[in-house]
Order: C-alpha cells, then structure tokens, then sequence
C-alpha cells in the first residue's frame, strides 16, 4: 500500500466525520484530497482521455439533474442542485483522478446505490433529511480500496 493511499484512506475518514457531524466539508480538505488523487492518478494512470471522460460524466450528471430540477420545476434552494451541495460535487470530481473511466462509472453508481441503501436503513435515526452523500461515498471508498489493496476477494 503507497502511501497516496494512505493518505487517501486518512482523509476519506476525515470526510466522513465532517459530512456526518456538519453536513458539510471543508474546501481545504477537498483540496488535499484532490491533489493527492491527482499524485495517485500521474503515479498510477497519467491517461488523460480517462481523466476527461470522468470529468464529462461528471458533467453528465450534473446537466440531468439539473435539466430534471427543471422539468419538475422545484423551488431554487441554497443547494447548487436540488439536493446536492457543492461539497458533493467537489468531491465527485476529486474522485474522478482515482478510476479510469469504466470504473469510475460502476464506482459512482454503485456508490450512488450504497449510499441509498444505507440511507433507507438509517433515516429514521438521522435527524436532518439530507443525505451525507460524500461521507457515504467515502465510507464506500474505503471499503472498495480496502478490498482492492488488500486482494480480499481475489480468486485464483
């Protein structure tokens, strides 16, 4: 294990404690996180069309999300999107440096489903509505790069 994951691991950690206490991230910590999965990203990868299409899918999603907040035609609130804050969008694209393109996709939505479940399961002990999406997807995180690091489901 390098020590980019270690730090990516440390930090993931951070996230999660400040997205379920605050329901927000510090930008500096995004920053951080950011620059150290660009390291990961040039030491591991340095596949720039991978590195655009995680951007563009970003965007994507962002786009639909928006053109579906204007279908529904749902008030503007303080969210940049209906339900997703800045933080949650900075953070997804901090991830993007991790994956290449195929896996960035099954990562954020299997993240996305995670993150659903265990939102279902623990709602009514949650005492705001809003989902702590970033610190769900860091705690997915981490489990993903435990698994993946330490091969627990490798199959010979």
């Amino acid at each position: 294990m390098n020590i980019n994951v270690i730090i990516l691991l440390a930090l993931s950690v951070f996230i999660i404690y400040e997205d379920f206490s605050n329901r927000m991230i510090n930008v500096y910590v995004l920053l951080f996180f950011f620059l150290n999965n660009i390291m990961y990203w040039f030491i591991n990868f340095r596949n720039y069309q991978n590195l655009i299409l995680n951007f563009l899918f970003i965007l994507f999603i962002l786009f639909v999300l928006k053109f579906y907040t204007f279908l529904t035609k749902k008030p503007i609130t303080d969210d940049l999107i209906y339900g997703l804050g800045i933080g949650d969008i900075l953070f997804f694209i901090s991830l993007s440096p991790l994956f290449s393109s195929l896996d960035f996709f099954v990562f954020f939505e299997t993240g996305l489903i995670f993150s659903l479940i265990i939102y279902f399961l623990l709602r009514k002990k949650w005492k705001e509505k809003h989902i702590p999406l970033a610190g769900l997807i860091s705690l997915y995180l981490i489990f993903f790069f435990t698994v993946i690091n330490f091969n627990l489901f490798y199959v010979n």
